[in-house]
């Protein structure tokens, strides 16, 4: 409790403003560490948050632009800036807007790198507001979505905050979010910017994540109907959505299954190379999930005479290589094995 706490206000001061100081891309260790000991002091603290929103807030923001910027450090500035909202050291909407300002900065040729983390950011953010404002803030971030913008990078991260929020957030909650967010990714995959068809992509795979119903049977069923370019970005939203499962405490895929295997089977023989990697990683990562529904399928595939095999068996070598780069279970795998190898 704050009132066990007798220490100086002034030595808290000195502290933060010491912290301020060395938080910057030039040593991501020491600015993990001085992010990591802000946020212990804030939530110690609570009182603190004028200090920490003085001396700390205009270095975090400035950090939050640099194409450096990746974990623990990344990990250390979500914290802290979720620690803030959270305390009431600043208001949601006013660290929203000093975080779009960053991406202002940036200008419509923001890296991917920057606008990944700035999305990450004002989404973390969201996540910890009140459940009325998330439901204004997203209907607000979906309406700002324009495929045919010239403004890429603002379309980027508007697809990007939209996804990371969805991952966190069940969205089939807030009445017709889910469907707007729908439309409005698989209305990305035919914008002629790669840029935005990709963010539309990984949003996708993420919104699925904190609402499987309303999102993965419209993928899949997307999938049914796709080709080339597009097939390609609907597998990577797949693979996505499996890798983001894999981070979710407790993750249980078992009931989706079913759902997931017949697409990927049928494309371990794709002509499209691009298309079978994605097959491949995603058939990968649902075996470390999954290893018992899975193990047997890339058995049965590695022993396949058909006219595709050669496809068909690169797919499933890749599929092992990724499960086993995924920290598959070895004792689950081993029995598998000698097939694999043959």
């Amino acid at each position: 409790p704050e009132s066990d706490i007798d220490m100086d206000e002034g030595l808290f001061d000195s502290v933060l403003k010491d912290l301020g100081e060395i938080i910057a891309d030039t040593d991501l260790h020491i600015c993990h560490l001085s992010l990591s000991a802000s946020n212990s002091i804030l939530k110690a603290r609570p009182s603190t948050g004028a200090l920490v929103k003085g001396h700390v807030l205009p270095a975090s923001l400035e950090l939050s632009k640099s194409a450096l910027l990746q974990d623990p450090a990344l990990t250390s500035l979500l914290n802290l800036l979720e620690q803030m909202v959270a305390s009431g050291a600043i208001g949601f909407d006013e660290l929203h807007k000093l975080l779009e300002a960053q991406m202002a900065g940036e200008g419509s040729k923001g890296s991917k790198q920057v606008i990944s983390n700035l999305a990450q950011c004002i989404a973390t953010i969201a996540v910890t507001s009140p459940s009325a404002k998330q439901e204004k803030f997203m209907k607000s971030t979906i309406s700002a979505i324009k495929p045919s913008s010239t403004d890429v990078a603002a379309t980027q991260l508007n697809l990007l905050v939209s996804g990371n929020f969805g991952r966190k957030v069940d969205v089939s909650k807030m009445k017709g979010v889910a469907q707007s967010m729908q439309k409005i990714y698989f209305e990305s995959f035919d914008s002629s910017n790669e840029d935005i068809k990709h963010a539309a992509a990984l949003a996708l795979g993420r919104a699925s994540v904190g609402a499987i119903d309303p999102f993965l049977p419209a993928l899949l069923s997307a999938l049914e109907g796709s080709s080339g370019k597009k097939q390609y970005l609907l597998f990577s939203s797949l693979r996505e959505f499996i890798h983001c499962y894999r981070e979710t405490e407790g993750s249980d895929l078992s009931s989706s299954v079913p759902m997931l295997l017949p697409p990927l089977e049928m494309n371990c023989g794709n002509e499209e190379e691009g298309v079978r990697a994605m097959v491949a990683e995603c058939l990968g990562a649902l075996a470390c999930l999954e290893p018992k529904a899975i193990l047997p399928v890339l058995q049965k595939l590695a022993t396949d005479d058909s006219g595709k095999k050669v496809h068909i068996h690169w797919t499933v070598g890749n599929a092992v290589k990724f499960a086993i780069g995924g920290q598959i279970n070895p004792t689950e795998l081993a029995p598998f094995m000698p097939t694999f190898l043959e």
